[in-house]
C-alpha cells in the first residue's frame, strides 16, 4: 500500500496540542489542559497550515491569562532546550511557530517584552513570521532590534536578523515598503558581512533573492562588495542570484562568469515546422566561437506560445551550460515535449522558437505549427 503523501499542515497536529499543552501545565498549574486540548482539536485536521497555527494561537489567547506579561512568562518557562547547534532542520520546532505568534498577536504595544519572547524562541525554532507584524507597525523600532540581533553570539539570533526582514518570505504576508524601497534592509543585512554560518549565509541569499524581484539593480550593487566566510562565497553568490539567472539577466550572469561580450555565431534547425500535440519540437543549435579563447556558455531557449487572444508569450527553458573552446564549434539537440498540463493551455497555429546565449536573445526566430490531433 502507498503511504500518503506528508503534507506541510500535518507538522501541526493532535500531538502538537497536547504537546503543548502539556508543557504549558507543568509551568502554570491552573492552566485548563482538558478544556485547551477539546477546542483546539475540534475540525483541527480540516484546517490547512496556517489555520492550524493561528488556532493553537487563538486558544492560548483564551486560556492564558489575559495579562501579556504573565502569559509571556509562562509561555517561555515552558520552552524546551535550546538548539545546540548551527542547524534548523526537521519538524519537531514548529509547536514554538504559534507562540510565536501569539507574541505578534498580543505584544504590540509591549515591545521591550515582546523582542525579548521572540529572542528566546528564537534559539529553539524561529520567529521570523512573528517579526512581520512588528515590521509592519513598528519599522523604526523592529529593525534597531534586529540590528542587534545581527551581532548576537546566537547563529539563529543572527539568521532572524536576515530572515524575519525578507521582503517577500514564503507563507508570511509580504512587506510592501521593503519591497518598494530595498534600502533599509542591505543596510541591515550589511552588519553581516564575514558570516561564517551556512544557516546565516543561506538566510542573507535568500533575503537578497527576495529583493532582486522587485529592486534587481540595487540588489547586484550590493552583492558586488558584500562578502561571507570564503568557505561558502561562492554557493552565496548562486544562491542570492537563482532568480535573476532564471530570467537572463546579463549583469547577474556576468558575475557568474558567463560574459556577454562575447564574439560568437549560431545557427538554429528545426527537424519540423509542424508538430502535433503529444509530440516533441526536436531542434538543434550550432554555435561558432570566433574568439582566441574559450568561453563560458549558458545557453537557454524560448518557446513563444499561442494565446487564446492570437498573440504570442515567451517562456524560457534552460537548455546548456557549456565551455566552447577557442575557434571551435559547437553542436546541441534537444528534444521538448508539447503536451498538455495544467499550468498550461495549447492553441493551434502559430508558435516561435529562439535562442538565448549569456542572456543575449539570438537573431534567428523560427516558426512552428503546432495542431492537435
Amino acid at each position: 500500500m502507498q503511504k500518503e503523501r506528508f503534507q506541510l499542515r500535518d507538522v501541526f497536529n493532535l500531538d502538537t496540542i497536547k504537546y503543548i499543552s502539556l508543557n504549558i501545565k507543568s509551568t502554570y498549574p491552573l492552566f485548563d489542559q482538558e478544556g485547551f486540548e477539546e477546542d483546539c482539536s475540534k475540525n483541527f485536521l480540516d484546517l490547512d497550515f496556517m489555520q492550524r497555527c493561528m488556532k493553537i494561537e487563538n486558544n492560548l489567547e483564551i486560556f492564558l491569562p489575559k495579562s501579556f506579561k504573565q502569559s509571556t512568562k509562562i509561555i517561555l518557562d515552558s520552552l524546551g532546550d535550546e538548539i545546540k547547534n548551527d542547524v534548523l532542520e526537521g519538524y519537531d520546532g514548529f509547536y514554538i511557530m504559534p507562540l510565536t505568534l501569539y507574541i505578534s498577536k498580543n505584544g504590540l504595544d509591549d515591545l521591550d517584552t515582546s523582542f525579548n519572547a521572540l529572542k528566546e524562541m528564537t534559539k529553539r525554532f524561529t520567529s521570523e513570521f512573528a517579526m512581520r507584524e512588528f515590521l509592519i507597525k513598528h519599522q523604526d523600532k523592529s529593525m534597531q532590534f534586529l540590528q542587534q540581533c545581527s551581532i548576537d553570539k546566537n547563529v539563529h539570533i543572527r539568521r532572524l536578523a536576515s530572515e524575519g526582514s525578507r521582503p517577500r518570505l514564503p507563507l508570511a504576508v509580504a512587506l510592501k515598503e521593503f519591497k518598494k524601497d530595498s534600502s533599509k534592509v542591505l543596510e541591515l543585512l550589511k552588519l553581516l558581512k564575514g558570516e561564517k554560518s551556512l544557516l546565516v549565509v543561506r538566510s542573507i541569499a535568500n533575503n537578497l533573492n527576495d529583493i532582486s524581484k522587485d529592486n534587481p539593480e540595487d540588489m547586484l550593487n550590493f552583492l558586488k562588495t558584500f562578502k561571507v566566510s570564503k568557505n561558502h562565497q561562492d554557493y552565496f553568490i548562486k544562491h542570492a542570484l537563482r532568480t535573476l539567472v532564471k530570467t537572463a539577466n546579463k549583469d547577474a550572469l556576468a558575475m557568474l562568469g558567463y560574459k556577454n561580450d562575447i564574439n560568437i555565431d549560431t545557427k538554429l534547425t528545426l527537424k519540423s515546422k509542424t508538430i502535433t500535440l503529444g509530440e516533441n519540437l526536436e531542434f538543434d543549435v550550432y554555435i561558432k566561437n570566433n574568439q582566441d579563447k574559450n568561453i563560458n556558455l549558458m545557453i537557454d531557449y524560448l518557446i513563444y506560445f499561442k494565446k487564446a487572444n492570437g498573440s504570442n508569450k515567451e517562456k524560457v527553458f534552460k537548455l546548456s551550460k557549456k565551455v566552447i573552446a577557442s575557434n571551435s564549434t559547437l553542436r546541441l539537440e534537444k528534444k521538448h515535449l508539447i503536451k498538455s498540463a495544467t499550468t498550461r493551455k495549447h492553441y493551434k497555429g502559430e508558435h516561435f522558437l529562439q535562442i538565448q546565449i549569456n542572456g543575449l536573445l539570438q537573431k534567428e526566430k523560427l516558426k512552428f505549427n503546432l495542431n492537435f490531433k
